[in-house]
């Protein structure tokens, strides 16, 4: 992998169950590491949903391996942490080389 080519710093979110003062259960996400990655827009695409114009686009990120990853967790990027990427899909590249993380992510509706 060209460590030049990872130019963007994003955090690698898990999900975590946390508690609130009247025992109600909630899902949040926690940053589980910060790391350097290559960001590669594939394609963007905008659908009516709700009566709203909701705006898709699909990114992969290319990451150094790691084996803790599930498609359970989400990306960001620490400079634009408004963003968030659900991940979809773990490709392996090369024998533990690293991973490209296919990500799907939605802005509010319009």
């Amino acid at each position: 992998m060209n460590a030049g080519k990872m130019d963007r710093k994003v955090s690698l979110r898990e999900p975590t169950q946390s508690t609130d003062n009247f025992g109600q259960t909630s899902e949040t996400f926690a940053v589980a590491a910060e790391i350097w990655a290559q960001k590669r827009d594939l394609a963007a695409k905008e659908a009516v949903e709700a009566d709203q114009i909701v705006a898709s686009i699909r990114t992969e990120f290319l990451i150094r391996f790691r084996d803790d990853i599930t498609t359970e967790w989400e990306v960001q990027l620490v400079e634009q942490p408004r963003t968030t990427w659900k991940i979809h899909g773990i490709l392996e590249i090369g024998r533990k080389e690293g991973l490209r993380l296919i990500c799907t992510t939605k802005d509010a509706p319009r």
